[in-house]
Formats: C-alpha cells, sequence, structure tokens
C-alpha cells in the first residue's frame, strides 16, 4: 500500500552534469543551418537532441545534431565523438547545446555536450 507520508522522507534524486566536450560542429554546411541561425531559429543557449548514426558509411561513431523541431544541424566532430557515441549507446543521457554562434565561422555553432547523472 502506498503511504504519502513516507515519501516526504525518501531521498530525492539528486541531478549531476558531466561537460564531455565543447567543439564546433561539423558539416553545418551541408544542411539549413546557416538558413536557421539568419531566420532566427537556431539561436545561443538554445537546447539540441543528438541522435547516434551507427550505419553511417563514413563514421560508425556519427552523432547527428538536431533541433528540438528536428531540423539537422550537423554532426558532432568524428575525432571527438567515440566516447559520447559510446555513452549513447550505453543509453546514458547525453544533452547538447548552443554556446556560440558566429555566422563568419566555417562552422558556425560551438556546442557544449554534457553528461546528465542521476543518483
Amino acid at each position: 500500500m502506498f503511504n504519502w507520508l513516507s515519501t516526504l522522507f525518501m531521498p530525492r534524486r539528486s541531478r549531476s552534469v558531466l561537460h564531455l566536450l565543447t567543439c564546433s560542429m561539423h558539416g553545418s554546411r551541408y544542411y539549413d543551418c546557416l538558413d536557421l541561425i539568419a531566420a532566427g531559429k537556431v539561436q545561443k543557449n538554445q537546447r539540441l537532441v543528438l541522435r547516434r548514426e551507427p550505419d553511417n558509411e563514413y563514421d560508425e561513431c556519427a552523432i547527428e545534431v538536431y533541433t528540438l523541431t528536428g531540423d539537422k544541424l550537423g554532426y558532432v566532430p568524428k575525432n571527438h565523438n567515440r566516447v559520447i557515441a559510446a555513452l549513447m549507446d550505453q543509453h546514458c543521457k547525453i544533452d547538447a547545446v548552443i554556446v556560440r554562434l558566429d555566422r563568419q565561422a566555417w562552422e558556425p555553432v560551438t556546442l557544449r555536450i554534457e553528461f546528465q547523472q542521476f543518483s
């Protein structure tokens, strides 16, 4: 039987965030990223979705970067994705957020990638 009073004394789950990587997103020129930035649909501090693409013919550890509305922006760089891909393959909660936009740069989006740990 559930006793609501006992929930008052249960330990609360706390969240800790581990910063994994800050990097420039790659491949943005092959997608609509620059148009989305110009339209104001991609902004600093915006949360993003990371998706594994294990069948990618160029990189078995490929991680795609999407907006919350499903627009593909690019990829986590190949030289930084192996550990993050391994964590994602183990169903760890990995988040990404835009920390910098520079429309003049070849790769205009800088990401911060974090591991969300609950205890």
